[in-house]
This record gives structure tokens, C-alpha cells and sequence, in this order.
């Protein structure tokens, strides 16, 4: 089985999320994944951004037929500058609950990357709004009210 390292790079921007895949290999690695992320991030930004001004999140994993395991990280900052590649957008407005439809198996059978950045800003928004005293000095008053706006559902419905 090979397993996966998915990274959302993402930026609130107006009334939109930025996000930006990356995918690393981790089959054989034995590094924590939480530093992986980080290391990623800093090569993505060529260490501009400081640590203190980056919110990263393990949002879940999920299996793909063929045999792979993707554990994904919502990684937030105010100052990722995606000018200079090319950064999905993602409409607050259409962030969404995904639903399986079967209640023996949470997961849908198909599951976009708008779906996994949808839940990843969801827990994102949960943790920025009942705890804004940690994440104040990460993020902007802007940004903040940005994710007070955004439902703080956690998981998908059946």
C-alpha cells in the first residue's frame, strides 16, 4: 500500500479560499508527517513565512481504490502569496457538506478536491472561532470575521 502526504496550501481572499495541492510520497519515510508539512511549506514560500504566521491541521485521511492512503493538512496563512502559481478558488459560499448516502460507509464514493479543502477550512473555521485568543496573532481581524461566516460542521452527513 503507498501512502500519500497531501498538503492544502490556502489563503482566504475576499469572499474566496486560494488553495494550492501538494503531494508528497511518504511510503517509506519515517518523519513525522506534522514536520513533513512544515518542511514543505517552507520549501513552497523559500522560508519566507515565519512559523508563527502559519496555522497547520491534519483534517483526515481517506483511502483510493488502487491501494493508497492520503492523510491531508490544511496549511492557513494570510501571507502565502499565490501570484506567482497557479492557486485553485474555492467561493466561501460553496463550501459544502458531502453526504454517502450509506450509513455503513461515511465515505462517498467520489470525493473532489473542492470536497477535501471544504472540510478542511470547515475544521479550520471551528478551531479560529471557539478559540480566537490562539489563532489572533496568525491570523487577521479580517481573516477571523472570514471564518466566522463559514458553517463549522465538522464531518460530512449521512
Amino acid at each position: 500500500m503507498q501512502h500519500y502526504l497531501e498538503i492544502f496550501l490556502t489563503k482566504i481572499d475576499d469572499a474566496n479560499i486560494l488553495y494550492k495541492q501538494v503531494k508528497i510520497d511518504i511510503t517509506n519515510k519515517t518523519q513525522n508527517p506534522d514536520d513533513l508539512v512544515l518542511l514543505s511549506v517552507q520549501k513552497f514560500n523559500e522560508g519566507i513565512i515565519e512559523r508563527n504566521r502559519l496555522i497547520s491541521h491534519s483534517t483526515s485521511w481517506r483511502y483510493v481504490e488502487g491501494g493508497q492512503t492520503i492523510i491531508t493538512y490544511l496549511v492557513y496563512s494570510d501571507d502565502f502569496d499565490f501570484s506567482v502559481s497557479d492557486a485553485s478558488v474555492l467561493k466561501i459560499e460553496d463550501i459544502k457538506i458531502i453526504e454517502s448516502g450509506d450509513v455503513s460507509r461515511p465515505a462517498p464514493k467520489e470525493i473532489s478536491l473542492e470536497s477535501v479543502v471544504s472540510h478542511g477550512i470547515r475544521h479550520l473555521a471551528f478551531l479560529v472561532t471557539n478559540n480566537p485568543s490562539v489563532y489572533q496573532s496568525v491570523i487577521s481581524a479580517n481573516t477571523l470575521l472570514r471564518f466566522k461566516e463559514i458553517d463549522t460542521a465538522l464531518a460530512g452527513k449521512i
